[in-house]
């Protein structure tokens, strides 16, 4: 990282081009968004986009008593084709405290704090929370951090190589890091996903000397098929959305039952109640019944359906709210309000739900909604306010 930025105040405020220059940031200052930001403001996550024909030079901030000021720097690469995917640059900083009354400046739009900022389409992803033991494990962009049962951070450490790596060492695994398999710990069993020309294949295999059990004919090669989701010990569910359809596959004896009730992308299974998705509603879906539970229009403007482990909220981004609802009756249990973030994800661990952004830990009690803490997510490289901030290097 460049050596610090050290200049006074009242230098920034005078004479702005020749402090960035002196600094070591060239180029031409270009827009920015807020993304995400601790509930006081403490830690923000910025983005920029740039031109086609242009290049990322680095960030700039300064902080004063009244103000805290950011510039995303870009120069003309003068290039004769320019590529059609548009050039970004995220930033995490720390301010090293809250934010307060401070302004924040030079996003070159109206109101730099907005959420979800005006016309941005950039969407972060939450820092994923994945239980496991007496706590749980979130894991960020570049950091992961145990969690105890009432929300309170007990370790912190760098990511280092994949999640699914890290996770494993841990001793946890989940399908969002696994991508198209599912793990049976009940039986020992594992399935995954495998496509070919003749179609789309559900291969249950053993995880302790990787001997196939079962190779199972799902859809036509043409259908796409969302990934396996564990169900209960010895089953798993998969769904697809064109053309909508649903199936319970048992790993033991290979059996694979068509759910007729509702289908759809399957998003999690929570408490038994299976979570699928179409083109148009919600449906939770008790399939040994073969039925549907409740269902609900497919949530629009801000709104979404998160599933996480032991939990099923609908987030509304545009109030900044989750309503923990009851899987088996779709009843909202209560509201709690988490910012604007972009996304969230969720698990209930104890009895507290947990909630994170890309840059806050939330912890609620799970039967009441009363919130118990939050902490700000701070990974251990984020670059911290009054530093020239060069273009992030994606691992």
């Amino acid at each position: 990282m460049p050596a610090r930025c050290r200049v006074a105040a009242w230098a920034v405020l005078l004479a702005l081009p020749s402090v960035l220059a002196a600094c070591g940031a060239g180029g031409e200052t270009d827009e920015w968004w807020l993304v995400d930001a601790s509930p006081d403001g403490h830690v923000l996550e910025l983005v920029t986009l740039g031109g086609g024909c242009s290049e990322f030079v680095g960030w700039v901030s300064e902080a004063t008593d009244h103000r805290v000021l950011i510039e995303a720097r870009w120069e003309h690469t003068g290039a004769d084709a320019c590529p059609a995917i548009l050039p970004s640059d995220s930033l995490v900083l720390d301010l090293t405290e809250p934010l307060g009354d401070r302004a924040l400046v030079g996003c070159g739009h109206d109101d730099c704090l907005a959420l979800p900022a005006e016309g941005s389409e950039y969407r972060a992803w939450p820092a994923r929370i994945v239980a496991g033991g007496p706590g749980a494990v979130v894991v960020g962009q570049e950091d992961i951090w145990g969690v105890e049962p009432d929300g309170s951070i007990a370790w912190q450490a760098p990511l280092g190589g994949s999640p699914t790596g890290t996770l494993d060492e841990l001793g946890l695994r989940d399908d969002h890091f696994d991508g198209i398999e599912a793990l049976d710990t009940g039986t020992g069993l594992a399935a995954q996903l495998e496509f070919d020309g003749e179609g789309t294949w559900l291969e249950v295999f053993e995880t302790d000397t990787g001997e196939q059990r079962h190779r199972i004919r799902v859809s036509d090669p043409e259908a796409p098929i969302g990934p396996p989701i564990w169900l209960d010990v010895g089953r798993v569910v998969l769904g697809q959305q064109q053309p909508e359809r649903l199936w319970v596959v048992d790993l033991v004896d290979g059996a694979i039952l068509e759910i007729s009730a509702a289908a759809g992308r399957v998003q999690g299974v929570v408490d038994g109640v299976v979570i699928t998705e179409s083109e148009t509603r919600t449906h939770a879906v008790d399939v040994d019944a073969d039925a549907v539970l409740w269902e609900s229009p497919r949530a629009s403007r801000g709104e979404r359906f998160v599933v996480g482990d032991g939990a099923l909220v609908v987030f509304d981004r545009d109030d900044g709210t989750i309503s923990l609802l009851d899987p088996r009756r779709g009843d909202a249990l209560w509201n709690a309000d988490v910012g604007r973030p972009p996304n969230v994800s969720v698990a209930a661990v104890a009895d507290t739900l947990l909630v994170t952004t890309s840059t806050t830990l939330f912890a609620f009690d799970a039967a009441t909604g009363k919130p118990h803490r939050w902490t700000a997510l701070v990974p251990e490289r984020a670059e911290t306010v009054g530093d020239t901030h060069p273009p992030r290097v994606v691992r």
